[in-house]
């Protein structure tokens, strides 16, 4: 794969914006709507380092920050990579997504280039990322940009995402803040935790 410098059309562009959710009990959720519940199975946040200083991995492209939010929210939703119907990955620069498929698990350290290539994240293959464009796509609305992806994992899971990942019963979401210092990790299930 060769190199290429990052372009105007691989950097996401910094957008207005807003979103809101409601996040209720099972209870509470079955009287305000009547479609599929989507449920909260886990997540985790992941600090190492501030900034640009003391950088956590061997160089920039190791994100051992992100893999230590991704085991714990694994652990915590009792699930693991390959488990993982659909993801929303937080896609800034288009490198970041080719990292995040590594760091999460879903191919190995170095592979992601190939795995992004060979259409393994695109609808219909291994695990579909960022199915509504991601930010590259939609913008990035900082506070907004988390909501936005969660709601894209909601309807994926309900069964009424526009570009649908047919059965869909496991969702990952990824976010990450600063440059490049926190990332948080939340996944979604048509079933809770047992």
């Amino acid at each position: 794969m060769a190199r290429a410098p990052l372009t105007l059309y691989d950097c996401c562009p910094i957008t207005d914006g807003a979103a809101a959710v409601i996040v209720a009990c099972e209870e509470k959720a079955k009287e305000l709507t009547d479609r599929p519940l989507v449920y909260i199975r886990g997540g985790a946040q992941a600090v190492l380092h501030s900034v640009s200083a003391n950088w956590p991995g061997e160089h920039l492209a190791d994100w051992a920050h992100l893999r230590v939010a991704a085991e714990k929210a694994y652990q915590q939703a009792k699930v693991g990579p390959n488990d993982i119907d659909v993801a929303e990955t937080h896609d800034c620069f288009s490198i970041s997504e080719v990292i995040e498929v590594e760091e999460l698990g879903f191919c190995k350290k170095g592979e992601g280039g190939f795995f992004v290539e060979e259409g393994n994240t695109d609808l219909g293959g291994k695990v579909p990322i960022n199915t509504d464009g991601g930010l590259l796509s939609c913008g990035h609305p900082f506070g907004a940009t988390g909501l936005r992806q969660g709601m894209e994992m909601m309807k994926q899971l309900q069964g009424r995402a526009i570009h649908q990942v047919e059965g869909a019963e496991i969702a990952l979401q990824h976010n990450l803040s600063g440059c490049n210092v926190e990332h948080t990790i939340v996944i979604y299930g048509r079933e809770p935790v047992a």
